[in-house]
């Protein structure tokens, strides 16, 4: 987390005569000369003009100020540092001396100088406090950065960045349970806010302590009797206590709740997917939940996800089901990986009728992909459409690039369509050429 950038430098729109005073026409002719300079960015021809000022008149902080502001802008950061500092001395409450010396501490990233000075800065401009709590992050002053938290929230309302940085605080030792007594504490300052009951819920399940955060949860159902937020912590509880039918109804009810987001709703998803493994019974309810979490939230990927976790456990059956739906019947025209899994589970799976189908429609698609040719011919030999499958077949065989193993399954094919048609000569033919590229 680094500074903010410092407010824009605004000398420019200082009172120029008014910080000059009473001077001589000389000393007024060179310090304006010194403002045109730098105005074309002749930072050194400017310096020369201020220097001439110091020895007309050494008391005007204004000079000093433009002496270091020349020496920052050519980043000669501790000669810009020490005329800034003399003209604070000079004018210790001018804010325009202040945000430039501000800047050579953002510049030179001096942490510890750049705190001393923002917290003078607060006093001009509240925004600093923005500053500061950077400032107190990158050096690691918690309780500072806390106190300034608390500050911005009570002054500014509560903001996700500062959310944000309070839980990254909480999360060293020294704050282990200060987080869950900050969110009680606004729970109990704004028993009506959900989100607070929500934060809560959440620290306390991340934390694995899912009988506290079913206790939130029931604290805010009493606080707000047609909270949807509250399902969140019940379902849970209720999955983990084995009341699968209040879990069902507490995750449909988060599934059709427009105010809870997308990965919150999957994980509660996730979590009952999880729970069919053991409960394959309950898969309806699984699927019911998906449909819902389709529809409101637009997102038929769901599907996929889905599937996909049942094929890596094996479940090809409930794979196949899901990766159907993720694509409503139709095929993935625009994800062939998609489209491989879907047509090899339903090949797994002996259904060769809707791999007849659905093979014909994606060779449309895709018409130089070998594979596709493949298991469309298998699909054919076993619906006995043999003269089919050694159309297809020897059309996806000039497809096949350096693929022995493809190449060969394809072969088989041809020699079992081949076999079924009592054509030996060519059913020879293919078992001669399988035999050669295997050899």
């Amino acid at each position: 987390m680094g500074f903010l950038l410092p407010l824009p430098l605004h000398a420019q729109q200082v009172e120029i005569n008014d910080d000059l005073g009473d001077v001589t026409d000389e000393f007024q002719e060179y310090f304006f000369e010194a403002l045109k300079q730098r105005s074309i960015e002749n930072y050194e021809k400017a310096l020369e003009a201020l220097q001439k000022c110091k020895s007309i008149d050494d008391s005007k902080a204004i000079v000093d100020f433009e002496i270091g502001k020349n020496n920052l802008l050519l980043r000669k950061f501790d000669t810009a540092e020490e005329n800034l500092k003399k003209a604070i001395a000079k004018a210790p409450s001018n804010e325009w001396y202040l945000e430039s010396l501000y800047e050579v501490y953002y510049q030179t990233q001096n942490l510890d100088q750049a705190i001393i000075t923002a917290k003078k800065l607060i006093a001009h401009h509240p925004i600093y406090k923005e500053d500061l709590l950077s400032l107190y992050m990158r050096t690691k002053q918690y309780e500072e950065a806390i106190y300034i938290l608390d500050d911005l929230d009570a002054s500014k309302g509560r903001s996700a960045r500062r959310d944000s940085i309070r839980a990254q605080i909480y999360t060293t030792s020294s704050f282990e349970n200060e987080e869950v007594n900050y969110w009680k504490k606004r729970i109990a300052n704004d028993p009506r806010n959900e989100k607070n009951y929500l934060s809560l819920i959440y620290l306390l399940s991340e934390k694995g302590d899912a009988k506290a955060a079913f206790k939130i949860s029931e604290q805010l159902l009493r606080a707000i009797p047609d909270s949807k937020l509250a399902h969140l912590g019940l379902f849970k509880n209720y999955l983990i206590n084995d009341q699968v039918n209040k879990a069902i109804n507490s995750m449909n009810i988060v599934m059709k709740a427009t105010q809870i987001n997308q990965e919150a709703k999957f994980k509660v998803l996730y979590d009952f997917m999880r729970y069919t493994d053991t409960h394959p019974e309950q898969e309806p309810a699984l699927e019911k939940a998906a449909n819902l979490y389709a529809e409101i939230e637009g997102m038929r990927s769901v599907y996929t996800d889905i599937g996909n976790y049942y094929l890596k456990n094996g479940k090809d059956q409930q794979a196949n089901k899901y990766l159907q739906l993720a694509f409503n019947g139709e095929l993935p025209t625009n994800n062939f990986d998609a489209l491989k899994k879907q047509l090899f589970l339903l090949a797994e799976s002996n259904n060769y009728k809707q791999l007849y189908e659905k093979t014909e429609k994606a060779i449309e698609n895709y018409p130089s992909q070998p594979l596709l040719y493949f298991l469309r011919g298998a699909a054919c030999n076993n619906l006995k459409k043999y003269k089919e499958a050694i159309d297809v077949l020897e059309i996806g065989i000039d497809f096949v690039v350096d693929n022995i193993k493809l190449e060969s399954s394809i072969y088989k094919e041809l020699i079992v369509a081949y076999r079924s048609l009592n054509n030996t000569k060519k059913m020879k033919y293919y078992e001669a050429l399988l035999i050669r590229i295997n050899s």
